[in-house]
């Protein structure tokens, strides 16, 4: 679940190397050990751990120098904690006006108070050649609970209906969710749908869906590109054990957790509603019935939905492909949108069939992103908040990421101007492009056959 080129791994290889030297040399040269203090070893170990945890921080957002975002409107899901909170922090100290959403209005409220001491703590902008631009803003509007596909449509009616006051321009997908029970949808139209599909990825697909008019609206009045980033993550890699699974193909997952929650009776009354050509009942039925994840396997049901979170953002790339502006710029347009003329590549490598010219820019850029190595609150199924805190997340600094650095590829994706991939992978340490982070995708992210087969299980999912 490690991209061998990440920040991550560099840092746990200097950390391997200190202890190497710490178990090993001293049977080789001991004579060398000998004649050193403990003051000695206790400053070697501290330059080794330093030097990792510099190495784990990565790049951060390079913020276009004398860019005024005031005006510009951000909508961050999975605003409360994490990613999200820090990803709503940064836009609005930069000047974004921030919608805040997601499942627990309580905690948005919290991360709101936070937000706005923040911003009344440090009432210039930091990192800006002229630091004079005003600071941002945040609000909210409702809750939006992404296994109810109803307060998804509610909650982006809400939205379009001050499009005219706030015009959306960034839709960050930070919302995720990690289980380690089994969980189904208590909503009657998603009933047979597994809660971690439903949140890091159905829920956040249908709510793009629903927001591209104004994405694209936003985009044709100003002239800039709006864009769309989700929180994809390394997990993708890994689908669980083999020899614990039923299934090795990702969509036969899918299939089998559609088909489990039939045989489980959730619905009150058998239906194969919603079940797409290969995810009918058959003979074997009775091999499928799983009342609780794996132990040792439910991490891959969690790497399942992030590797649908990248095939969202492939078939939105796809869709979004012929939507851009004009190339017959006047003298003034092309002066203050020269940055803005973005080279596009595919997502599957050597794939090039609808990729605009370099000279044309898409209305509406979409990508997603791998944060990077850190223990959130995203594990809270799993372990109470104060021992994540206090026992996992700061012993983790050292080979992993604070909660500022992981919002920084995120950052980069919504804001950098330079080398903007559609429909691109972004690595944990904001490295993007053909030679990058798109090589950092599994197998299964770039078959179009399987990308294809998700697009058929998604479709009557997001239909009204």
């Amino acid at each position: 679940m490690l991209h061998l080129h990440s920040n991550e791994v560099s840092a746990m290889v200097i950390l391997l190397l200190l202890l190497f030297t710490l178990i090993v040399t001293p049977s080789v040269f001991p004579l060398f050990w000998q004649a050193r203090s403990w003051l000695d070893i206790l400053l070697y170990i501290l330059c080794f751990l330093v030097i990792s945890r510099l190495t784990a921080r990565g790049s951060r957002c390079l913020w276009p120098p004398n860019v005024d975002f005031t005006g510009r409107v951000a909508l961050v899901v999975g605003a409360s904690s994490g990613v999200g909170f820090e990803v709503a922090a940064q836009l609005a100290m930069q000047g974004w006006t921030v919608i805040l959403a997601g499942r627990h209005r309580g905690r948005l409220l919290r991360a709101q108070t936070r937000i706005n001491h923040q911003l009344a703590r440090h009432p210039a902008t930091a990192g800006r050649s002229k630091p004079d631009f005003p600071r941002g803003r945040t609000f909210l509007l409702d809750a939006v609970d992404f296994l109810d596909k109803e307060s998804v449509r509610r909650f982006a009616s809400s939205i379009l209906s001050i499009q005219d006051r706030y015009p959306l321009a960034l839709l960050v997908n930070a919302a995720g969710v990690l289980r380690r029970h089994l969980h189904y949808s208590s909503n009657k139209d998603w009933w047979d749908l597994e809660e971690m599909l439903a949140t890091n990825a159905v829920g956040p697909m249908l709510l793009t869906k629903l927001l591209l008019p104004a994405l694209i609206q936003t985009a044709e009045r100003s002239r800039l590109s709006s864009r769309v980033v989700n929180v994809a993550s390394s997990c993708h890699t890994f689908l669980g054990f083999k020899k614990l699974r039923l299934r090795d193909d990702p969509i036969d997952m899918i299939c089998d957790l559609k088909r489990n929650a039939r045989l489980l009776n959730l619905s009150g009354v058998p239906t194969q509603q919603n079940v797409p050509e290969g995810c009918l009942a058959s003979s074997d039925d009775s091999h499928y019935v799983m009342h609780d994840f794996p132990l040792l396997n439910f991490i891959g049901y969690y790497g399942l939905s992030k590797l649908c979170v990248i095939w969202n953002t492939r078939l939105l790339a796809e869709s979004l492909s012929g939507l851009t502006f004009d190339t017959s710029l006047n003298a003034n347009e092309a002066k203050a949108l020269r940055k803005q003329t973005e080279k596009v590549i595919s997502l599957a490598p050597g794939e090039s069939k609808g990729v605009p010219s370099q000279r044309q820019r898409s209305k509406v850029y979409v990508a997603c992103v791998h944060p990077g190595i850190s223990a959130t609150h995203l594990y809270r199924d799993l372990l109470p908040s104060w021992f994540l805190d206090y026992c996992v997340y700061l012993p983790s600094l050292i080979v992993g990421k604070t909660l500022d650095e992981l919002a920084q590829s995120t950052l980069k994706a919504a804001v950098e101007e330079e080398n903007i991939v559609q429909g691109g992978y972004y690595m944990c340490d904001g490295e993007h492009g053909s030679n990058n982070g798109v090589n950092c995708l599994s197998k299964h992210a770039t078959d179009a056959a399987a990308i294809k087969a998700y697009a058929k299980f998604l479709d009557p999912l997001l239909q009204s």
